[in-house]
């Protein structure tokens, strides 16, 4: 399966169209599907401590990162595609990028923290819009040409406001 997450307004990826890839294994739901982005800049850029340049979504509903919290993690009874799409937008593609690395979590509110979060927004920030905006009008995935061109000619006049 293909989707495409929308950054949020006021986001660092805000909107931007972030292509990804889930695929579902024999032993699914027993086990998570397993899950890349697609939307790297051709593994030039790592939009998120969990979105990696080569595809790869560190997530614990993914069961590609443990946690000690067993509601985080895959569970079949209970776990579902959207709470996996939504663990992405709401969770990964935040505001709090550097905070998102394991050991960063206890800066927020820092200045320092907060100075090496805003780094990193400002390279995500740029990142967004040269490949999950640009790259995405310019060359739209097969089969998303029409939701692409729509979505952007829509938001035309928000993403002008937000992006100066």
């Amino acid at each position: 399966m293909r989707f495409i997450i929308m950054g949020a307004s006021e986001t660092p990826y805000a909107h931007g169209a972030f292509m990804y890839e889930m695929h579902f294994k024999n032993d699914f739901p027993s086990k998570p599907p397993v899950c890349s982005i697609c939307t790297t800049g051709g593994g030039a850029v790592r939009f998120n401590p969990n979105l990696y340049d080569n595809g790869y979504i560190c997530l614990s509903i993914l069961g590609t990162w443990r946690t000690n919290t067993p509601s985080e993690n895959w569970d079949p009874k209970l776990s579902s595609i959207l709470q996996i799409l939504l663990s992405i937008q709401a969770c990964v593609m935040s505001n709090g990028v550097y905070f998102n690395e394991p050991g960063h979590e206890h800066e927020m509110g820092s200045p320092h923290g907060e100075a090496q979060n805003n780094g990193c927004s400002n390279i995500i920030r740029y990142c967004n819009i040269k490949y999950a905006m640009i790259d995405m009008i310019d060359n739209p995935p097969p089969g998303f040409e029409k939701v692409i061109r729509a979505n952007f000619y829509l938001k035309k006049n928000v993403i002008l406001r937000e992006v100066k």
